[in-house]
């Protein structure tokens, strides 16, 4: 047995009057023994021949009595107040403890009585905080709160300090200005305030002009340092912006009704934003294409992780509309957050002479956020790969597929896969292969396999061919 659930002394202070209160007050000892408090009250202990001040002095300040309850009804409140009787007498060496003693929770007012909607409360403790046992209705939770107050064990208790968000230790003022919409939109989202899209919008709108602060000026085009190093300390630099979204989307699932459009808005004007940068088309906005393919990763494995698999589905099937510089709108796929990172690739590899496979991927790992594990972002890597053979389009597919950089550290396994043998599951996450049973889903993986959807050639990505990664006799095997 715990130190904190051995039987608790405590010390009962009441009035005998009028007998209803005497007769109650024991009836109340007695249940408090059945759970285990070891009671000590004048009937039960205070012999004949004792000096009955001398007990209540002694029993008020015995450092082992880790409770004194005060039942207060009008004759206790009357007597206390007025210092008559052995009530008087209690108060009096009662009042003296609270006010002298750092440690006040030992003595807690146990309401009997009211009179006028007001608790029968001794002047000496008016202002403390008491438990109400007067109310029959409210009876039963009332005095479980008191057991609990007197085994240490609340039904509540504080959660553990975390670390402030980086919002909150970052002094660079580009990123305050997020900071200073965040906050408030955390306030509203938790006090469900009706005027919460407005913040979200705002907050988002101010986020993607803060990520578009980073895009490089003139003066660093013509830079006099290799360029994957300006990329790498961009990235640094932007990472608050990839905590604050991930706090946003936290918060915003857990105190809101998802609404995906608002997200599929945001990606779409981020996209436009970074594909029409003063210097997109000079391969110096690399920290841009790196960025925009992190986010969605984090994205796109925040909805996998909480279910959100119909939300998920809208953001994959639903084109984001972009017009780059001068040219007519023109309907693209998320695939196109994920562009070639060459300065990292191709520049840094070269350079450092680092023979990594894929130093993008590297740079994800390096950089992965302690709310997620590095298995469940490749493994969201690959489903959205997956999805996107699916979308197979031979005139633009070999340019702008989805490309799973994290499978260069190789996967033989994949839980979200391996869950269909559950038909509550693979009807949970069949609308991201846009089929209505498995039947249909095998049909459409015949037809990836003679196109060649699935072109991916495994030497540095190992990970399985989608012809391979269902298994039809199994999906749907339990319920």
């Amino acid at each position: 047995m715990s130190e904190s659930t051995k039987s608790p002394k405590i010390f009962i202070s009441y009035s005998w009057q009028p007998i209803q209160n005497k007769n109650w007050t024991l009836e109340f000892a007695e249940r408090l023994s059945r759970d285990g408090v070891h009671v000590i009250i004048d009937e039960w202990d205070a012999l004949e021949g004792m000096d009955k001040y001398s007990f209540m002095e002694q029993m008020v300040n015995d450092p082992n009595i880790k409770r004194v309850l005060l039942i207060c009804n009008g004759s206790y409140q009357a007597k206390a107040n007025d210092k008559k009787g052995g009530v008087g007498i209690e108060s009096m060496i009662i009042s003296d403890e609270i006010y002298s003693q750092a440690d006040q929770t030992k003595f807690i007012p146990i309401v009997r009585e009211s009179k006028d909607g007001k608790a029968c409360l001794p002047t000496f403790v008016n202002s403390r905080f008491y438990i109400d046992l007067s109310d029959p209705e409210y009876y039963e939770d009332n005095y479980e709160q008191l057991l609990r107050n007197v085994f240490d064990k609340p039904k509540s208790s504080r959660p553990p300090l975390g670390e402030p968000p980086a919002f909150i230790t970052q002094d660079d003022p580009i990123k305050s200005q997020t900071a200073n919409k965040l906050l408030p939109l955390i306030n509203a989202l938790k006090n469900n305030k009706s005027n919460t899209e407005i913040f979200i919008n705002e907050y988002l709108d101010v986020f993607i002009n803060s990520v578009m602060e980073f895009q490089f000026s003139e003066e660093e085009a013509d830079r006099n340092k290799p360029l994957d190093e300006f990329v790498l300390e961009r990235l640094e630099k932007m990472s608050i912006f990839r905590d604050e979204f991930l706090l946003l989307l936290k918060t915003y699932s857990k105190y809101s009704t998802f609404d995906t459009e608002i997200f599929h808005k945001f990606f779409e004007n981020l996209l436009s934003r970074t594909l029409n940068s003063q210097y997109s088309d000079q391969g110096i906005s690399d920290h841009f294409n790196f960025f925009n393919y992190e986010l969605f990763l984090y994205f796109t494995s925040f909805l996998i992780k909480n279910e959100l698999f119909k939300e998920l589905q809208y953001m994959l099937y639903n084109p984001f509309l972009i017009s780059k510089r001068d040219r007519p709108i023109e309907p693209i796929m998320y695939y196109h957050l994920n562009k070639p990172v060459y300065s990292l690739n191709k520049g840094r590899s070269e350079r450092l002479r680092l023979n990594r496979a894929d130093v993008t991927a590297d740079t994800i790992k390096e950089r992965i956020h302690e709310d997620f594990k590095f298995d469940e972002i490749k493994e969201t890597d690959i489903m959205l790969y997956y999805v996107s053979c699916f979308q197979f389009d031979p005139s633009t597919f070999g340019h702008f597929a989805w490309w799973p950089h994290l499978t260069v550290y190789h996967t033989y396994r994949l839980p979200i896969i391996e869950k269909c043998i559950s038909e509550r599951h693979f009807n949970k996450i069949k609308s991201l292969f846009g089929v209505q049973d498995k039947d249909e889903l095998k049909e459409k993986i015949e037809v990836i396999r003679e196109k060649g959807a699935d072109r991916i050639q495994r030497f540095h990505n190992e990970f399985p061919h989608l012809t391979n990664v269902f298994d039809f006799d199994k999906i749907g095997k339990y319920k």
